[in-house]
C-alpha cells in the first residue's frame, strides 16, 4: 500500500509551488529594489537642493522652494511614466529644474551685490550715498529678488546731487576770446605787406583750468559740481575724453593757435574738484573748434623802409652832390627854359628859389647893407618846412627856430616876417639865434621820408606827388601804404 500525505482535514493534496513563488519574490525584491533607488533620487535631490539654497536671501526662500517643489513633482511624476515618458515631458522637467536652478543662483548673487553695497556705504569717505543708505540696503536685503530692480540701486542709494549753474565760471574760465594773428607770408597782392590768419581762441587749457579751479573752490556748493561731473561720466567715458583731448592737443592746427599745452597741475590729480575741473576743461577743449576768423594784410614796415630807402637812395645817388651856387643856378636855367626844374633832392634850395626874397641887410660892424635871401614860412608847405628845419612833432623835435625880419610893404609901412635866412655859400638856412638847417641834413632827410616821391619845382608852395613806387595813404605811424 502506497504512503499518501494526509492533510489535516482529509483527503487533501499538496501541491509544490516553487517556481511562483520564485516569481513573486523576484518581483517584490524589485519592486523593494525602486523603492529604494527612489528614496535615494528623492534624498540626492534633497540634498542637492539643501546644499544649492545655502547662502540665499531668507527673503527668497518661499520661491525657491517652490520652484523646487514644482520641479520635484514633475521629476516623480516623470519617474512615474517609465517607458512611456515622452521628451516632452523629459524637457518639462529640465525646465523646472533649471527655474529652481536659476532661483538660487539670482538670489545668491542679490545677496552678494548687496554685500558689496553694503562695504561701499561703510567706506564711503565722499559722501556718494544718503544717509539712510543702511537702511535701505537691510530693506533691499528683505525683498524678494523677484521683486527687486537693480538698476535702480543708485537711485535709492547714492545721493542727489544736482549739478550747479557754473555759466559765469565757465565764462571766466574760457575769458573774452582774443583774436590771434597768425603769419602766412608775403600778401601776393601787395609785396609791402605781410599775410595774416585771424583766429579766435578762448584762454590756453592750463589757464581755463586754473580759472575754472579758483571759481569753483570758493563755492560751497562745488561738492555738487565735483559729483554731478564725476558719476555721471562713466570710467570708460573717462577715458574716452582723456585720449580725445591728447589728440586735440597735439593736432598742429591746435598748436598754432594755443601754442605747446601746459599739463595740469598737481591738484587735478590729488583732489576730486581738480578731477572734475580738469574734464570739464577737457571737454570744454575738445568741444572747441579751430575756426579761421578772416585773413588781414598788415604793412611790413621793414619792407616797406627798405623799399623806399632802395628806391630812394638807387634815385638819389645817381646825382652828383651840388653846391648852392650850382643848385640855384640850374633851378634858374630850367625855369628860364620853361622846363620842370629836375629834382635833386636840395629841397631848400627849391623853396628858396620859389618863394624866398632877397632883402636888404645892413652889417651890425660896418653899417654896410647888403642884399641875402629871405623865406617866409607863411608861404612854405608845412611838409616841405618840416623836413627842411628838421622839425618833427612826433619825436618832440622842435628843429631851427625862426628869426623875424622887420620890412616894409609895398606902401612902405612897416611890417614883420618870420622865416630863415639862406646863406648865400652854403646854402643854409639861418634862424633865430644863430641856429641853423643844414642844406645836406635837409636833403638827406628828404630822401628818407619822401624816397619814392619827387617834388615838381613848378608846384609853388604845395607839393604834389610824381612818383616812382605809388604812395596811397599811410599807417597810423604814418609808414607810407605803397602800391603798384
Amino acid at each position: 500500500m502506497a504512503f499518501q500525505n494526509r492533510a489535516a482535514f482529509g483527503n487533501i493534496y499538496t501541491i509544490p509551488t516553487t517556481p511562483i513563488d520564485n516569481i513573486a519574490n523576484r518581483l517584490y525584491k524589485e519592486q523593494q529594489i525602486r523603492e529604494q533607488q527612489k528614496l535615494q533620487q528623492d534624498k540626492a535631490l534633497d540634498d542637492e537642493f539643501a546644499k544649492n539654497v545655502a547662502g540665499v536671501k531668507s527673503a527668497d526662500i518661499p520661491d525657491i522652494t517652490s520652484a523646487y517643489n514644482d520641479f520635484k513633482q514633475a521629476h516623480i511624476a516623470l519617474q512615474k511614466k517609465g517607458n512611456k515618458a515622452t521628451p516632452q515631458d523629459q524637457m518639462d522637467v529640465m525646465i523646472k529644474k533649471a527655474n529652481a536652478l536659476q532661483a538660487i543662483n539670482a538670489s545668491k548673487e542679490d545677496k552678494e551685490r548687496i554685500k558689496n553695497r553694503i562695504m561701499e556705504v561703510r567706506a564711503d569717505k565722499k559722501g556718494l550715498y544718503n544717509p539712510d543708505a543702511h537702511t535701505v540696503l537691510s530693506t533691499l536685503l528683505n525683498t524678494p529678488t523677484s521683486k527687486r530692480k537693480p538698476e535702480q540701486d543708485d537711485d535709492l542709494l547714492k545721493y542727489k546731487y544736482a549739478m550747479p549753474n557754473i555759466d559765469k565760471e565757465i565764462a571766466n574760465a574760457a575769458g573774452k576770446g582774443e583774436e590771434i594773428e597768425l603769419p602766412v607770408g608775403v600778401d601776393p597782392s601787395d609785396p609791402l605787406k605781410n599775410k595774416f590768419e585771424v583766429y579766435k581762441r578762448i584762454n590756453p587749457p592750463n589757464t581755463f583750468y586754473n580759472n575754472l579751479f579758483t571759481g569753483l573752490a570758493a563755492r560751497s556748493d562745488n561738492k555738487n559740481f565735483t559729483r554731478s561731473v564725476m558719476d555721471t561720466l562713466t570710467d570708460d567715458e573717462k577715458d574716452k575724453l582723456r585720449t580725445a583731448y591728447e589728440a586735440k592737443i597735439a593736432d598742429p592746427n591746435f598748436k598754432k593757435v594755443y601754442g605747446e599745452v601746459q599739463p595740469f597741475p598737481a591738484s587735478a590729480a590729488n583732489t576730486e574738484l581738480g578731477q572734475a575741473v580738469a574734464l570739464k576743461t577737457m571737454e570744454a577743449v575738445v568741444n572747441t573748434p579751430i575756426v579761421k576768423v578772416r585773413e588781414k594784410s598788415v604793412p611790413n614796415t621793414k619792407a616797406a623802409i627798405d623799399y623806399k630807402n632802395e628806391e630812394g637812395f638807387k634815385y638819389w645817388d645817381k646825382k652828383r652832390k651840388l653846391t648852392f651856387a650850382d643848385s640855384m643856378a640850374k633851378i634858374a636855367a630850367n625855369k628860364a627854359a620853361g622846363q620842370v626844374p629836375e629834382d635833386l633832392g636840395y629841397v631848400s634850395d627849391n623853396v628858396s628859389y620859389e618863394v624866398g626874397e632877397d632883402v636888404p641887410v645892413r652889417d651890425k660892424n660896418t653899417g654896410q647893407v647888403t642884399t641875402k635871401r629871405f623865406v617866409d614860412i607863411t608861404k612854405v608847405d608845412p611838409e616841405r618846412l618840416n623836413i627842411i628845419i628838421g622839425r618833427d612833432p612826433s619825436k618832440k623835435m622842435i628843429g631851427a627856430k625862426p628869426t623875424e625880419l622887420v620890412t616894409k610893404d609895398a606902401n612902405g609901412n612897416p611890417k614883420t616876417l618870420v622865416g630863415y635866412y639862406v646863406d648865400p655859400n652854403t646854402g643854409d638856412w639861418e634862424g633865430a639865434d644863430g641856429q641853423k638847417a643844414s642844406r645836406e641834413a635837409a636833403k638827406d632827410r628828404y630822401i628818407r621820408s619822401m624816397a619814392g616821391t619827387k617834388f615838381k619845382a613848378s608846384s609853388g608852395t604845395k607839393g604834389s606827388e610824381n612818383t616812382l613806387p605809388k604812395v596811397k595813404g599811410t599807417t597810423k605811424s604814418g609808414l607810407p601804404v605803397f602800391h603798384k
